[in-house]
């Protein structure tokens, strides 16, 4: 599963609404609440490979 870490970006709604729009499961959690322990549970993706699922969808 994908965490979406919402560091105030005025952007941070958008990327959400595409990755629920293109079926893309995750957990969007403000970065105050980000608890290391857990990191593992997530997959990490980088913004080109975000792009490239976008695209192949």
């Amino acid at each position: 599963m994908l965490l979406l870490v919402d560091n105030g970006s005025v952007f941070t709604k958008d990327i959400a609404n595409t990755l629920s729009n293109s079926g893309i499961k995750f957990d969007q959690k403000p970065s105050d609440q980000i608890n290391l322990d857990d990191i593992s549970d997530y997959v990490s993706l980088s913004f080109c490979q975000v792009d490239e699922i976008m695209i192949h969808k």
